[in-house]
């Protein structure tokens, strides 16, 4: 963790504002909250004359950001307890740069009354970024805790869609949805937290509902060995909701929890339905190792009539 001391940001300073932000100047910064220091520097100083171009000079220093962010070799984000998955805040997630930052922020949020903790990029088993393009995350907020300098950025900015790595065989995913979810219950669950109101909350739910209803699923299936005309779907028992038809949203989920026995059929959300009571499910569950979402027929009924009357589009 880099000690940015007043000396320091003072040469930094100096240094910029003598011919601005030449390759030259950049080639010796490697530290993101140096690189964050001189962005919001020349914000601070966006009406002054200092001898050089000062947006050439931030949008310099923003890409030269943008390069060390993508170069990380471990960043920490913040792990919502009551959702399971990353905290989800006025649209942004968090990421750090390094553990102290985040543990910091995870101080921050218990003292709001949100239960959290640090998740390390290491457990994840690949880029870290095209996690986030599944899980739908576009912004995100960089070291943003006391102390420290802060900045919003575009995670297309860091990885861009044209770079995720997809499955030849399967090209379905749905960001949008897995966004809706978290976005909509981490907002639900830390409404007064977060100073949530119910107009928003309810504008929260209805995309949720708009891109649920409108999406494609990955529903595992395998046909039946003693009877090849019939095929197997695959099922998760959920504590006190019996049996429910198992569907994903891509292809990274659906290779988390089944073998290369298991083949798939992709089913829009009535015929998940049609499924799901055909195979006397009593619902379905989206990702059961992520968002872990469980929907009852009537609820999957109500989804699918509710989006069809929506003027808007998400």
């Amino acid at each position: 963790m880099n000690k940015l001391n007043d000396e320091r940001k003072k040469n930094l300073e100096s240094a910029l504002f003598e011919k601005g932000a030449t390759k030259k100047f950049l080639s010796d910064i490697n530290d993101v909250q140096e690189l964050i220091f001189l962005i919001n520097l020349l914000n601070e100083r966006s009406d002054k004359n200092v001898g050089f171009n000062i947006q050439d000079s931030s949008e310099s220093i923003y890409k030269h950001l943008i390069g060390k962010l993508s170069e990380l070799s471990e960043c920490f984000f913040i792990a919502d307890a009551s959702t399971g998955g990353l905290l989800i805040k006025d649209n942004y997630a968090d990421l750090f740069t390094c553990r102290q930052f985040a543990e910091d922020a995870v101080k921050r949020y218990s003292d709001m009354g949100v239960k959290c903790s640090v998740f390390d990029s290491s457990e994840y088993k690949g880029n870290i970024f095209e996690y986030l393009y599944y899980l739908g995350i576009q912004y995100l907020m960089i070291d943003c805790t006391e102390n420290t300098y802060s900045i919003a950025v575009k995670r297309n900015d860091i990885l861009s869609n044209s770079k995720i790595r997809k499955s030849a065989e399967c090209d379905i995913d749905n960001p949008s949805l897995r966004f809706s979810i978290s976005n909509f219950y981490c907002s639900l669950n830390h409404k007064e937290s977060f100073g949530i109101d119910d107009k928003k909350l309810n504008n929260l739910q209805n995309l949720m509902i708009y891109y649920t209803a409108n999406a494609q699923y990955i529903v595992p299936s395998k046909r039946d060995s003693e009877d090849s005309s019939k095929l197997i779907m695959a099922k998760t028992v959920l504590e006190n909701q019996g049996e429910l038809l198992t569907v994903f949203t891509d292809k990274p989920e659906f290779d988390k929890s089944y073998s290369d026995e298991w083949e798939y059929i992709v089913l829009d959300l009535e015929h998940v339905l049609q499924s799901a009571v055909a195979g006397n499910c009593n619902g379905i569950v989206i990702n059961p190792s992520g968002e872990r979402l469980s929907l009852d027929r009537a609820t999957i009924a109500h989804i699918i009539k509710t989006a069809k009357t929506m003027t808007f589009k998400a």
